[in-house]
């Protein structure tokens, strides 16, 4: 049975602390709390005065907070919506992906989960290939990396438009074609939506999203409930385009012309969001060395990404004439893994264009200011290219 929240003698049902007569009670009454942010070009800061938020008491605190068992120092009000963690110590920030398993995507869930980024679970979305390949692609790759990592099937067609796939790139199973044998792991039984809702409710303000296939997911549990944006602290989207160059039409990039209504729904959501376009994961060229160490390496995980990487090394010859690896959703994992390996980035607005026979899809950057609109995204316009190769083989081969 809840107190009365106006009895200040008492201890207050969620937080279990005494309430000082002179302070009021958040139970009765949130107020708005405010706190200065310092922010770098990658990573959002707290100032060094500050400790771990407590998000259910939202008062200045004395004494250890009952609920999350962080000292609170005396003078400061902390606040349930922060960006991130503080990076001087406290909670990992968890990790959600969002994902159409095909080739490129399973490299960046390989190099996730493998370089130690704290994975939550994974919402799997059609894209590459039908919900059902995607789905036990995404189970594939968690039984072969041996982790309890929950994998939760999402939405099997876009918002609006015509379904599209990525069979050109991945092959029809999203697997270059293998299709192969069923995984013995299996999927939850929940939805990925209701997994990315309760995520948000359970990690609020220590949530990270790494969305490397359609965005129409992540739109419909913004639709579903408003608070999800407060509770994200930050969006890393393969996805897009810096200068009009498309891989799905001339200016539009799969993920995005996928569902154009999903994204921006996304980037219209105040979620800070760090956006790596085609153009900036194009700039990493794993070659013939990278190449060569698949095909000489032992390692389990190696073997199994040779098998299936074929389409992706023809495709490379075919446009480049060398050989090589282009694995655009690895860039933006290699970002989520080392945000310090962005070289250039720029705020800015970016809209995506939802109508047109030509343009449809396309991200349009607002790189001079010219809209008036303000920034919605970090676009990331450089990487160190050496690193991120370093970071996959270093997964791969260990």
């Amino acid at each position: 049975m809840r107190r009365n929240p106006t009895d200040y003698s008492r201890k207050r049902g969620r937080c279990r602390q005494t309430c000082a007569g002179s302070v009021p009670c958040a139970v009765r009454s949130t107020p708005t709390v405010v706190i200065a942010y310092k922010r770098t070009p990658q990573v959002w800061l707290l100032p060094t005065d500050r400790r771990q938020q407590c998000g259910f008491c939202r008062q200045t605190r004395r004494r250890q907070c009952g609920f999350c068992r962080q000292t609170r120092r005396d003078g400061v009000v902390f606040t349930r919506r922060l960006l991130t963690v503080n990076p001087q110590g406290g909670e990992a920030v968890k990790w959600i992906i969002d994902t159409d398993p095909g080739i490129d995507d399973a490299a960046a869930i390989i190099a996730s989960v493998r370089s130690g980024l704290d994975v939550t679970g994974i919402s799997v979305v059609y894209g590459n290939a039908s919900l059902e390949h995607t789905l036990k692609n995404a189970l594939r790759l968690i039984e072969l990396l041996d982790v309890r990592i929950p994998v939760y099937p999402g939405v099997d067609r876009p918002l609006l438009g015509q379904l599209h796939r990525a069979a050109v790139a991945h092959g029809e199973d999203g697997f270059g074609d293998n299709f192969l044998p069923a995984p013995n792991r299996r999927e939850e039984g929940g939805h990925a939506i209701d997994f990315l809702l309760e995520s948000a409710r359970r990690f609020a303000g220590n949530l990270s999203l790494l969305v490397i296939g359609p965005l129409t997911n992540v739109a419909l549990a913004i639709a579903r409930d408003r608070c999800f944006c407060d509770s994200v602290s930050q969006i890393v989207i393969m996805g897009g385009t810096s200068g009009a160059r498309g891989n799905a039409t001339m200016v539009s990039e799969f993920n995005i012309y996928a569902d154009p209504e999903a994204a921006a729904i996304v980037l219209g959501s105040g979620i800070p969001i760090t956006m790596v376009p085609l153009e900036t994961a194009r700039k990493v060229l794993l070659g013939v060395e990278f190449l060569e160490m698949l095909e000489r390496s032992k390692a389990p995980l190696a073997q199994f990404f040779s098998s299936i990487c074929g389409p992706v090394v023809r495709r490379v010859e075919r446009q480049r004439g060398a050989r090589g690896l282009v694995l655009c959703d690895l860039v933006a994992a290699a970002l989520a893994i080392e945000p310090g390996l962005a070289r250039s980035a720029v705020q800015s607005y970016v809209a995506v264009e939802t109508g047109g026979s030509v343009s449809r899809g396309l991200t349009a950057v607002d790189y001079s200011g010219i809209s008036g609109c303000k920034p919605n995204a970090t676009v990331c316009l450089d990487v160190d290219a050496a690193r991120v190769g370093d970071i996959f083989a270093q997964a791969l081969t260990t």
